[in-house]
């Protein structure tokens, strides 16, 4: 689907250098107030402790691009041998949502050539009807891998939009080498072969998604 606009000529005139210079002048602006608002949340973050664990952000109430959405965020901290654990039930209703790992400048880790991020669609279910996810640096064989791409702390966020509840996940830190330990019995293993397969299907996604 396509809209055009027919109320004004097809040929778009050129810009002039004062509108230019203006343009430019505000994508600066933006940056560099993106960067400073980003680095302040994180900052604001780790003082009132939110390591490892989530916060809930309710915008039910709110009208815009995030109504009606939950947000779930905190901060990761682990070793390389390390892992979190999500879990979370799901809510009854939900329209959509996601679990993402950014890095320590809250930049989202690069979700087409990594699995740094998980939506409805892409993650595993358990048996008992919740989902867990492992945050790690090293794949641990899991299908609900989240990537940090190498990094040892930075942001975790999740969403539940359009949902009935809004449920709380837990973290649990546990040595990576334990973590089938604290997994369902039947949780799948996932070779390097599988995950290669994995992420060559996730980057043709993501060439194929139109970016306007």
């Amino acid at each position: 689907m396509m809209i055009e606009r027919l109320d004004v000529p097809a040929a778009r005139p050129r810009p002039s250098a004062e509108e230019l210079d203006a343009r430019m002048a505000g994508v600066a602006q933006w940056v560099e107030y993106g960067i400073q608002h980003w680095l302040i949340h994180l900052a604001e973050s780790r003082e009132r402790g939110i390591i490892n664990r989530f916060e809930v952000h309710d915008y039910s109430g709110f009208t815009g691009a995030s109504w009606p959405q939950t947000y779930l965020e905190g901060l990761f901290e682990i070793e390389e041998d390390e892992a979190l654990i999500i879990e979370t039930e799901l809510p009854e209703r939900v329209r959509y949502w996601s679990f993402l790992v950014t890095n320590d400048l809250f930049a989202t880790i690069d979700w087409t050539h990594r699995q740094s991020s998980l939506n409805g669609h892409q993650a595993r279910i358990d048996a008992d009807g919740r989902f867990r996810a492992v945050v790690a640096v090293r794949d641990p064989g899991v299908p609900n891998w989240l990537d940090t791409g190498g990094y040892l702390h930075g942001a975790i966020q999740g969403r539940w939009n359009r949902a009935s509840s809004a449920p709380r996940p837990s973290l649990t830190r546990v040595a990576l080498e334990d973590v089938r330990t604290h997994l369902p019995a039947d949780t799948p293993v996932v070779t390097p072969l599988e995950r290669d397969r994995a992420l060559r299907e996730r980057r043709m996604g993501a060439q194929m998604r139109r970016k306007w």
